[in-house]
């Protein structure tokens, strides 16, 4: 039987989740799943992190859920500039698809790839995805780069290290941050390249939830290493690639759908994006992966 391989097809494989804790999905017919997919990083913290919830209640009592001007922007720019101290200046966009637009329109090339609404797009760079290096054009050129949480073991890894000294002119972050609560950041290398960017009016809410996040992943990443992450070797290195929490499929691409739906059967959802890397959670059991390591493609 032929499966169909866009992710959201392979997502619809799971049954109807009726709630989600830490790291596991609990689905409406009583099955479990540990969410090795976590949203491609979004989801890092597990399902709400430590003290999302309670953020997020705080902040609707207080009515700041609409996009109105606030002290919140300056503190998680500061934040941001303290983490990544190399780009000059931050601008911030409701949603990732805002935050592209904009890039394409200032960085954009005119009959690109994956153009845009206007025929233009910019090249990203993403460390995490297999085979970016050779997507790239001749001179392997990228205006902007993607980064992800734990993106300091990609730099590790050989087919990114192509690429960690490259000069991008600004990057795009993923936030450990659900989507629906945290803008699109996007930082420069050059201030004067970011005067081109006017960026979002972004609701307190938002930018409350992505600072507290950044703060909770800086004690999480203290907390996980690779000592930590080897414990989940002896289930997964038949299959799996492991570098740093990230494990890359070692079967040919047309073989990931059945390796996703073998591993729901396991109890175990992997990404449903074959090119990207699931994501070791920050919580796991040995009984957990032990499926994993039964599956024959």
């Amino acid at each position: 039987m032929s499966i169909d391989m866009e992710p959201a097809s392979l997502l619809r494989l799971l049954p109807p989740i009726r709630r989600a804790r830490d790291y596991r999905l609990y689905a409406e017919d009583g099955s479990r799943f540990l969410d090795l997919w976590q949203d491609g990083g979004r989801g890092v913290l597990g399902a709400k992190g430590t003290g999302l919830g309670t953020l997020l209640k705080a902040e609707v009592d207080k009515g700041r859920a609409k996009p109105l001007p606030s002290l919140a922007e300056a503190q998680l720019e500061k934040e941001i500039r303290s983490r990544w101290p190399r780009y000059e200046a931050v601008r911030f966009y409701a949603n990732a698809e805002r935050a592209e637009a904009a890039l394409a329109r200032a960085f954009g090339r005119k009959g690109a790839i994956d153009a845009m609404g206007d025929g233009a797009s910019v090249a990203i760079f993403d460390p995490a995805r297999r085979g970016a290096a050779e997507a790239k054009d001749g001179k392997g050129e990228a205006s902007v780069l993607l980064i992800r949480p734990f993106a300091e073991h990609l730099a590790n890894d050989a087919e990114a290290a192509k690429y960690r000294a490259a000069d991008f002119r600004a990057a795009a972050l993923l936030l450990p941050c659900p989507a629906s609560f945290a803008p699109a950041p996007l930082l420069f290398s050059k201030a004067e390249d970011a005067a081109e960017f006017k960026g979002d009016l972004i609701a307190p809410i938002a930018l409350a939830c992505a600072y507290r996040s950044l703060r909770e992943f800086a004690a999480y990443s203290k907390r996980v290493d690779e000592a930590f992450w080897r414990r989940a070797d002896r289930r997964t290195n038949r299959l799996f690639e492991r570098v740093g929490p990230f494990l890359y499929p070692r079967c040919a691409p047309e073989a990931y759908g059945r390796l996703f739906a073998e591993a729901l059967k396991g109890g175990v959802l992997l990404s449903p994006d074959c090119g990207l890397p699931s994501i070791l959670p920050g919580e796991f059991d040995d009984g957990e992966l032990k499926k994993l390591s039964g599956i024959l493609l």
